[in-house]
């Protein structure tokens, strides 16, 4: 089995303002030795982390024996992707993960699945690949088809793959281990957190009018700390995952992702990389 575990860093965004050399060792320390980082190109921090040179991210992560395996990048015009591939060519950064979208109808899902393509082809000419990463709202129907559909559909699998999120699949009503097999080929990188016992219903549909746009807003209802637990602590079935996942030999990574948690966040990730690296062993061994 090939595939690696990772950390996307905004788990321990805080820890990370803090003290970003100390954080990264830590990290390491704990057996993490890839991250995914996340960039904001907009301008607003919206990633809360502040501004992060490229110069600055490479030498600290160097320092702190990482490697880093993909960026999370925000923009909000065409023209700030020159930049970003500028920045990932000076990380030495092979892929970019487009971390959210929201749409209002089929129109919008079918332009966005354009810039995606337009993103993508660019990426190609620089030897970089291109992912989108889910939320729920993906899975809201327009046209009687899922907005994830339509973008599959409507993107080149050799420029756009796909970084699922198999949490916020599970919130949407999917069947992960079913949609792992569908997107064979389109990924390579997944995210993995836990779901607590409490939260009820696990669908979030079952609590929307699904004829509604889905916002920013709409998702911050569901990324309390109560609607997260760190792996292995809560009722997600991660061993067919990392069953699943090691049968499709094109995943390399399976990132942990803690969007937010009521603990210290390096306590946190200490939790799931131990929970996470145990359910591995046990695959591997073919314990469970």
């Amino acid at each position: 089995m090939t595939m690696q575990i990772g950390l996307q860093l905004f788990s321990a965004k805080e820890a990370f303002v803090n003290d970003r050399l100390g954080t990264l060792k830590k990290i390491e320390e704990i057996g993490y030795k890839n991250i995914e980082v996340p960039v904001d190109f907009s301008g607003k921090d919206l990633f809360g982390i502040g501004e992060l040179k490229a110069s600055d991210l490479k030498e600290m992560t160097e320092q702190a024996g990482l490697n880093i395996v993909a960026t999370h990048v925000l923009v909000t015009e065409e023209s700030q992707f020159d930049q970003v591939i500028a920045y990932n060519k000076e990380l030495g950064c092979k892929k970019v993960i487009i971390p959210i979208a929201f749409f209002k109808n089929y129109v919008e899902v079918i332009a966005f699945s354009e810039t995606l393509n337009r993103y993508g082809k660019q990426l190609q000419e620089h030897g970089m690949k291109l992912y989108y990463h889910n939320h729920f709202h993906e899975f809201q129907r327009f046209n009687g088809q899922y907005a994830m559909e339509i973008i599959l559909e409507h993107t080149d699998q050799e420029l756009v793959g796909i970084e699922l999120d198999t949490y916020w699949a599970l919130r949407a009503g999917i069947d992960v281990i079913a949609y792992l097999d569908k997107l064979a080929g389109r990924c390579d990188l997944i995210h993995q957190k836990d779901l607590p016992a409490s939260v009820t219903p696990i669908n979030i549909f079952e609590t929307l009018d699904g004829r509604e746009a889905i916002t920013v807003e709409t998702l911050s209802q569901f990324t309390e700390p109560e609607n997260f637990a760190e792996i292995g602590e809560g009722v997600m079935d991660i061993t067919s995952i990392i069953r699943a996942a090691e049968k499709l030999t094109d995943i390399q990574y399976i990132i942990v992702e803690q969007d937010a948690t009521a603990r210290d966040e390096l306590e946190s990730i200490e939790i799931s990389y131990k929970g996470l690296s145990a359910l591995i062993e046990k695959v591997l061994e073919g314990t469970v």
